[in-house]
Parts: structure tokens; C-alpha cells; sequence
């Protein structure tokens, strides 16, 4: 008797999605939401001031509002711009003989524009895969460093607005990833984001060949609602 029931609601679930996603005129093009998100931030670039430094991924977390246009249906092409706002951070260690003498670790602020053009299969009442990719745009609105340092049983700390440092504070990369759509609304998506340019600054009573770099990248995993 339990296997008929489950049988019978599986027919019933099976037919009622195939009867939505036959129904594409249901389906509105137009989609406005926001998404947050968090994971690791990874630096590539030289170490700052040519010292030889160790180094370890950092914590990274951003918000974001969008818009998606698409064409509606069981399959469709979309266009998803974005504005965000990311706060990326990483962590650098000078080590002498097995011991850690100064840390630095380096905050960048920034607002970020992702254009991402995205493919999508499935219903979206229901559960629709998607997978997208996309050129963005970064301004750093705000860059610091914190310095410590042991000697002598000592610890001193610094920080250092970096922006002080003629840093450039325009870059740009290439943002791809993957969500799923359940219900209509709620969005689970990870995705991988990378600079192609770098951030640099001539740091103050240092030559310029031992300039400050960063070319920021981060893997996020996010949560999202969206709504037409």
C-alpha cells in the first residue's frame, strides 16, 4: 500500500512539473534579487617590500542586488548585471629560524560590477540548475594594512592606510560560477572570481622596484533570493 501511494504522488509530482514547464508563457523574463556570500580570498602577486614571505588564504564576504533578463522557458540565455560590495583580506608571515617575527594582514574594500551572461535549464517553481560567466570591474573604496611585529619578546602593531600609497585603485577580472534555483525564489550558488589586474602602491621610503602587489582572487559559496 505505501509503495502505491509513492508511486502515485511521484506520477502526480512528474506530471504537474512537466505541465509547468510546458506552460513557458507563465514565466516572467524580468528578475530583480540580492545574494551574500563568504569564503577564501587568495593573493598572487610579489610579496610586499621583496621580503620572503610566507602565505595563507584570507577571509572574503560579499553583498550584492541584481537583475536577470531572460528569455523565459525550460531553457534559457540570460543577462545578470550586478553591483557588490566585497571585502577581501589575506595574511602574509616573515619566519626566521621556525619563528614568526612580523604578520601583515591586508584588507581591500571595494565595489565590484559583474556583467554575467548566464545558461539555465529546468523550471524554477521547481529546481533549475544555471551556469554563468562574466567580465567585472573593481574600485577599491578602502585598503589597509596591519602590521605586527616581535622583537626582543616585544610586539608592536601598525596600520597603514594603503590608499595613502598611490595605490590604483581600478581592476578588473572574470567572475564564473554556478547556482540552483529551488521554488521560484531561493538561490544557492558558488562561484570563482579573479583579477586580472593588480592592485600596486609605492610604499613610503622604499625603492620602486619593491613596490606593494596584490591581484586578488576568492571562491565564495552564497545564498540568494530573487523576485519578479
Amino acid at each position: 500500500m505505501k509503495r502505491m501511494v509513492s508511486v502515485a504522488v511521484a506520477v502526480l509530482v512528474f506530471f504537474n512539473h512537466m505541465a509547468w514547464a510546458s506552460d513557458d508563457s507563465a514565466l516572467p523574463t524580468t528578475w530583480f534579487g540580492g545574494r551574500a556570500g563568504s569564503g577564501l580570498a587568495i593573493r598572487g602577486g610579489a610579496s610586499p617590500q621583496g621580503s620572503p614571505l610566507s602565505e595563507h588564504a584570507g577571509f572574503t564576504w560579499n553583498a550584492s542586488a541584481f537583475l536577470l533578463l531572460n528569455n523565459g522557458g525550460f531553457a534559457t540565455f540570460g543577462i545578470q548585471p550586478e553591483v557588490q560590495f566585497v571585502s577581501e583580506t589575506f595574511g602574509l608571515e616573515l619566519n626566521q629560524a621556525g619563528v614568526v617575527q612580523s604578520e601583515q594582514t591586508t584588507a581591500f574594500n571595494s565595489i565590484r560590477i559583474p556583467v554575467l551572461v548566464k545558461f539555465s535549464l529546468g523550471d524554477p517553481r521547481v529546481v533549475q540548475p544555471s551556469v554563468y560567466l562574466g567580465p567585472h570591474v573593481n574600485y577599491v573604496v578602502g585598503a589597509s594594512s596591519t602590521i605586527r611585529q616581535t622583537f626582543m619578546g616585544q610586539t608592536q602593531e601598525v596600520e597603514i592606510d594603503i590608499r595613502d600609497s598611490e595605490l590604483n585603485r581600478f581592476g578588473y577580472g572574470l567572475s564564473v560560477g554556478a547556482d540552483v534555483r529551488l521554488f521560484r525564489n531561493v538561490i544557492v550558488d558558488v562561484r570563482y572570481c579573479f583579477n586580472v589586474s593588480s592592485y600596486t602602491a609605492d610604499v613610503d621610503g622604499q625603492p620602486a622596484s619593491e613596490r606593494f602587489e596584490a591581484k586578488m582572487g576568492s571562491v565564495m559559496i552564497g545564498l540568494g533570493v530573487m523576485f519578479n
